[in-house]
Parts: structure tokens; sequence; C-alpha cells
């Protein structure tokens, strides 16, 4: 056998007596210490398979040794059975807490001290097989890791045949994540692999890379489905409503793929890592845009190491001083009153100049950043909140509107947070309204209907915003407690001449007006526009044809100016 085995103890005749009868049961590499010291010394320049240690030695005691080896990063899995002549309750309880595998008292049998070591060497084998297989798998579903998945990826290019690298990211887990924990969250990722089983092939690999994402490596087999049409399919699997803990889920898989055909393999790149990198920075670009499969090639990788230095930078520019909130009048068409401003933000980098919101709010969306800044605009906000009512009178101080993300929305702090910066700034709660987009609310509008109520609570307004892009919600009006529902630009600009856009926002205006709610027209170009949006009843309008968003300044100059124009032309 080849299993190197170390016997310690003090006592030359016992220690002889152990060594020759592991020599004469076939173990045949059997090192012997006669001490504490020197069994350490050993541990410390050679590998072993078992150690046989007394407990009662003068130097180092055998229980200080075990201690010691339990603490060791290199020695800890080390099988250790102690031998003892001493039948002590206190020091057998002393073994199990510090970790010994087994007991062998003395004298002892030879079958059973043969069974033992036996027992002992296969409890090494098995706990070396289980460290290589999590080297290679999850721990938490069992699932293939990102090691594996690369090997497939490695695989895959060595075969010349098609293939497909794909990375799904699983949306919509944060009120199960927050509600039932990490283990609720593995149930979910092992329930959604195992329903996309019947979309793979043997040669094909499904693997989990991070939390709540998985990356998928399929080849093309001769006369089989393409990759392209199997990965469409895992994802309309992958969405199916599954009962986790009592609770029903429903995951939103987003996917992003990197193909590699016959007659792009010679030209396109040959590196794993190149190719997972592809695909998950297309992952990426599905879930910014809410796209089910997003295809992308290794060039996105470039992209998305140039967000990764925008990431930081915004990082740093949070508590930099680089950015500023600007504001937009809102206006009522009627009288041409200022209701009301939105916050946004602006970011004035000192080397790259202005960044547009389009360049940065994603990138802060999907790192997580976005949660820091929400953060800052929310207690700007109310800065400038209170500054507003100082300057006009708490009555005739605009309501502050404040965009609210999806990751806010699903951040546990969120409610605090805003409560504190209301308590810190002695804003009036009634000047300020929350916006949350209408793919927030539909999302998870168990989740979205808490936070409202929870909002409204506090005494501040709730605005749906960007309604009508690209949601059938009509129903959840009258499920989600919001007081304003803003009408997307897409349907405002050009209305006049638009006879679908006029008949659709006069649906969407009746309906709200029935539901107690005011409305507001985004992208307020033209006065033609607001002269049909008027007779339409649309309530509120903004956009370029009342202002720009403005520095705080001008914004509370734009206010003064406006509302004399009213009241003059009043």
């Amino acid at each position: 056998m080849g299993e190197r085995i170390l016997v310690v103890d003090d006592n030359d005749d016992n220690r002889f007596t152990l060594v020759e009868r592991l020599r004469r049961d076939g173990f045949r590499d059997v090192v012997a210490a006669d001490g504490g010291r020197a069994a350490l010394d050993v541990l410390a320049a050679e590998p072993i398979d078992l150690v046989l240690l007394d407990i009662m030695m003068p130097d180092v005691d055998g229980l200080r040794v075990l201690e010691i080896m339990r603490a060791d990063a290199r020695l800890r899995e080390v099988p250790v059975i102690m031998v003892s002549a001493v039948d002590d309750p206190g020091i057998a309880a002393r073994c199990i807490e510090l970790g010994a595998d087994d007991r062998l008292p003395k004298p002892f049998d030879p079958a059973m001290f043969r069974a033992r070591v036996r027992a002992g060497i296969e409890r090494r084998r098995l706990r070396e097989l289980e460290r290589q297989y999590f080297r290679s798998h999850d721990p938490g579903t069992g699932l293939p890791n990102q090691e594996r998945l690369r090997d497939a990826v490695v695989g895959a290019i060595d075969s010349g045949r098609p293939f497909l690298v794909a990375g799904i990211a699983l949306g919509g887990l944060d009120e199960l994540r927050h509600s039932r924990g990490a283990a609720a969250i593995d149930a979910v990722v092992r329930r959604t692999a195992a329903s996309i089983g019947s979309h793979l092939d043997p040669a094909d690999m499904l693997a989990r890379v991070a939390t709540d994402e998985l990356g998928l490596v399929l080849l093309q087999a001769p006369g089989a489905v393409e990759p392209l049409a199997r990965l469409q399919a895992a994802i309309e699997a992958m969405a199916q409503p599954m009962r986790i803990d009592g609770t029903e889920v429903a995951p939103l898989p987003h996917a992003g793929a990197v193909i590699r055909d016959l007659q792009t393999a010679a030209d396109g790149p040959s590196e794993p890592d190149a190719l997972i990198a592809g695909a998950l920075a297309a992952m990426s670009r599905a879930v910014e845009t809410e796209a089910p499969i997003e295809i992308g090639n290794v060039a996105l990788r470039d992209a998305a190491l140039q967000r990764l230095a925008l990431q930081s930078d915004l990082v740093r520019a949070i508590g930099a001083g680089e950015l500023a909130l600007h504001y937009q009048p809102l206006v009522h068409l009627g009288t041409g009153a200022v209701h009301g401003v939105e916050a946004l933000v602006r970011w004035q980098h000192p080397e790259r100049g202005a960044i547009s919101l389009g360049a940065f709010i994603p990138v802060a969306e999907r790192s997580g950043v976005i949660v820091g800044l929400g953060r800052w605009v929310i207690e700007e906000a109310c800065r400038q909140a209170r500054a507003w009512q100082d300057a006009f009178g708490p009555a005739d101080s605009p309501t502050v509107a404040i965009n609210v993300s999806p990751r806010q929305v699903h951040d546990p702090g969120f409610l605090d947070h805003l409560g504190r910066a209301i308590a810190d700034t002695g804003a009036d709660p009634s000047k300020l309204k929350i916006e949350v987009t209408e793919g927030c609310a539909v999302r998870d509008p168990a989740l979205t209907r808490r936070l409202l109520d929870a909002i409204g609570a506090l005494g501040i307004a709730r605005a749906l915003d960007d309604f009508g892009t690209g949601f059938s919600s009509l129903s959840y009006l009258q499920q989600l407690p919001f007081d304003t529902l803003k009408i997307d630009q897409a349907f405002v600009h050009g209305i006049g001449d638009h006879d679908r856009n006029r008949a659709i926002v006069r649906c969407i205006v009746d309906l709200a007006h029935a539901l107690g709610m005011d409305v507001v027209a985004e992208g307020v170009e033209t006065a033609a526009d607001q002269a049909a949006l008027r007779a339409l009843g649309v309530d509120i309008g903004q956009g370029y044809l009342f202002s720009r968003p403005l520095d705080a300044a001008a914004a509370s100059a734009a206010i003064r100016a406006m509302r004399l124009s009213a009241t003059t032309a009043a």
C-alpha cells in the first residue's frame, strides 16, 4: 500500500509495536516520531496520509499536536487516530472537540486496529475526492463551476464544430434572496438548471459562474437544432414559474451569447477566456436592455473594460464633487404655472468632460453603484427642496421629482435612507415625488406595492414613469398606488399629426383620471404638441418647449419667470 502513515509515541516499545503491526498489515511506508515536536517536524517536511497519535507525551502532548494540525490549512484534513491507554471520558471528549477522527485504546485488538487504520485511510481518500470535486463544482448546487466551463470551451474549440458560449443572468430573485436567503437562490438555480436538461446534449456544458448567473456551451451536432435555437428554447424554459419553500418564483433570464460557426472559426477568436468574456459582456447588455438574448462578440470585452473604468471613475465622482443635479420644470398645460421639477443627475468628468446619462447610468445600474449614486441624488434633491421652501415659501415651493432605479427598489436600506434624508434636511415630504419606471413596476409588482405604500406613508407622492414603453401593464394601474402617470415621449412627439397616438393618449388619460391620478406628458417640444395634449386632458407637460434641465440657480430664475408669465396671462 502506498499511503504514508506517521506513528507518534514517546514509548519505544509501543512505537515499535505499532510500526510492525502496520507493516504486517501491508502498509510499507511508515514514519515514526518519538514525541510531539518530532511529529510536527515530520508533518512540516513531508505529506502524511494518516497519523496514529499517542495522547500522553512529555514534550508536546497529542492533544496539542492535534490542535496545531487542525489550525493548519495544510494539515487539517489529515485523518488522526488518537492512541491511549487512559480511559478518561474528559480526554475522549477533548479529542472529539479538537477534531480527532477516531480513538484506539491500548492494548489494541489486531482486527480492530486493522479496521480503524483502513477506515482512516479511506476517510483521507474520500476527503481528497471531495476537494477535487469542489475545485470544479459549485458547492451550493453541485453544478460545474467556471473552471469547468472554460474546459468545455477549450473542448468546443478543439472539436472544430460550430458552437455557442452564453452567459445567463437570472433576474427577479431579489425579493426571494432578502426573505429566504442564499439557500433559496441555490434551489432556484438547481431547478432552473434541471428545467433545461431536455435542451442540452451530452457534449454541452451548463455551469454556475456567479450567484444568479449561469454559463452555457452548446455545440452543433450534425442534423440537430442549431445552438441559438436551443438557447432560445432554454431561456423560455428558465422563465417558467416554480415554487420554492412555498413561494412562487418566476425567474427573468437574460442571455448574452457569442457564436462561433465554421465561417468565422478560422478568423475569429480562439481564446476560451475571450469567448467567455464576450458572452458575459453580451449578457450584461441584455440585462441593461431587458432583452431575452443579446448576440455579442469578443470585441464586447473591450467595451466591458471601458465600462469598468467608467464605474471606477463614477465611484470616485460621487464623493469628489463632480456630480450635480439639474432640474427640468413641469408645467400645467392649462395655466402655464410651474407644478414642479424633475431632478436629473449630471456628471462633469475632469478629463472627459460632460458624460451623458446614457453612458453612465447603465454602468451604475449593472454594477450596483446606482445604490450609492441614488442615495446622493436623494440627499441633494432633499436639500434643494428645502432651499426652495425657504426661498418661495412652504406653499409655493415646487415639488421635486426623484427617479428611482430598479436596484434602489430592491435595496433593503432604501426607505430608511429616504427617511433620514428628509429628517436631516428638513424637506417637506409633500414637496417630494418618487418616480418608478414602468419596467421596474411590472417586474415585481408585489415588492413595488409594498415600497409605494411605505413611500405614501411618509407623505411623498408617487409617479409611474415612462408609461407605454413596451409592457402591457394597464392592469397594474389599478393594483399599484400611484398618484401620477407620466406618458412616455414616444407617444408625444408630433401627437397632433398621429391619430393612433392621440387615441392611445386619450385612453390613458381617461383611465388615469378615473383612478385619481394626474397625467404628465414627457418630451413636449412644440406648441402644437402642447395644444393637442391639453385638448386630450393631459394635466402637466415636461419638455424643451418649456425648459431644458437647468442648474439650481437657473431653475430658480426660470420658476419665477414662468410664474410671473402665468400670472400676467391670467
